[in-house]
């Protein structure tokens, strides 16, 4: 639609043009077509801006959300700064009502929940790298999980996991 009101806009414009303007010379055939297509250009920016707009609104918004993102965490100084950050964004993104981002402490071999808004643990959950969950995590390339106790994998349930 945008270009044909273009086409539509420069044909005219060249049937207005047509008796006053030769077609034998190519000098002034060329500088007619570099005249308009300077006059016409902002026309076109500001016709591609509003198409932009209107039809690529969700990329948009996905690109500002992920530079707010990167920028969010060039400026977060520690661990604990990065896990909130972190969490804010997954439970924006995923509408999840609870995030818990663990890390790995090395010195004493376990995985721990990181603070949250509140400067707690989002959980008292803590499990070692030899653990079940932790291998099931090693095993798998998908690091983004929603068990919840009822519907865990056998390995998993209360039961079997001291």
């Amino acid at each position: 639609m945008v270009v044909l009101g273009y086409a539509l806009i420069v044909t005219s414009a060249g049937l207005i043009f047509n008796t006053s303007l030769p077609a034998n010379n190519a000098y002034l055939v060329g500088g007619y077509m570099f005249l308009i297509a300077i006059i016409l250009e902002p026309l076109r920016a500001r016709l591609q801006t509003a198409v932009d707009t209107i039809f690529f609104r969700g990329e948009r918004a996905f690109a500002e959300q992920l530079e707010d993102f990167s920028h969010s965490l060039t400026t977060a100084l520690d661990l604990n700064t990065i896990g909130l950050v972190l969490s804010e964004q997954i439970a924006s993104t995923l509408t999840s009502s609870r995030v818990h981002v663990y890390t790995y402490d090395s010195l004493n071999d376990f995985y721990f929940a990181l603070p949250g808004a509140d400067r707690r643990p989002t959980s008292d959950i803590r499990f070692t790298s030899a653990s079940p969950l932790a291998r099931y995590f090693e095993k798998n390339t998908c690091r983004y999980s929603s068990i919840t106790l009822p519907h865990c994998p056998p390995p998993f349930n209360r039961n079997n996991h001291a």
